[in-house]
């Protein structure tokens, strides 16, 4: 007789409920404020990995923190930001983070 097999318990791997990111009140030349992801998911298999799919060349993430920072280069348009965030299981999910207008540096 063979042993019974059981069903694997499921993890849940997605984005918090409600979670919106966004940088505010940029400048040309002058940092962004910095953004905390790391609590944007939630489940899955820790540790979680965080890269930019898109956004301007000025935004840098930090992989293991998901710190979002950056030091805006030129005015631009309000855009949006698309931050994948993969758990150690290799589950991937993104997350758009709204930034605001790049104002132009003020001389």
């Amino acid at each position: 007789m063979l042993p019974q097999c059981g069903t694997l318990p499921q993890v849940f791997f997605g984005l918090n409920g409600g979670a919106g990111y966004q940088m505010d009140a940029l400048a040309a030349g002058v940092p962004a404020a910095a953004v905390d992801l790391s609590g944007a998911a939630s489940g899955g298999k820790q540790p979680y990995t965080y890269s930019i799919v898109s956004g301007p060349a000025w935004l840098t993430v930090d992989a293991a923190q998901g710190i979002l920072s950056g030091v805006p280069t030129e005015a631009a348009a309000a855009q949006t930001a698309v931050v994948s965030i993969t758990d150690a299981a290799g589950q991937t999910m993104q997350l758009k983070v709204a930034m605001g207008a790049v104002e132009g540096l003020i001389r």
